[in-house]
């Protein structure tokens, strides 16, 4: 039986070997790069903004990059504004 081989980047690989390796390293990327919901919670001060809370009213969605959530009253003044 032949060996089927794969060179990258200077690195011999088995074939079959490196298919097992490229899911992992992808499955490693798509995690990294999934914004996780945080529900109600503040993308900044993480405290709850659901209702009852509080924070319910003022809120608007938001979304970082890393997270999927809602961005509160307190956090979402910018510097110099002043709260009426």
């Amino acid at each position: 039986m032949v060996k089927k081989l794969v060179v990258i980047n200077g690195k011999t690989y088995e074939r079959s070997a490196l298919a097992g390796e490229l899911k992992n390293a992808l499955d490693r990327l798509v995690k990294c790069q999934c914004p996780q919901d945080i529900g109600h919670d503040c993308v900044e001060c993480r405290q709850s903004t659901a209702f009852g809370s509080g924070r319910y009213v003022n809120r608007i969605p938001a979304h970082t990059g890393t997270l999927i959530g809602y961005l509160c009253a307190e956090c979402s003044l910018f510097e110099g504004d002043e709260e009426e």
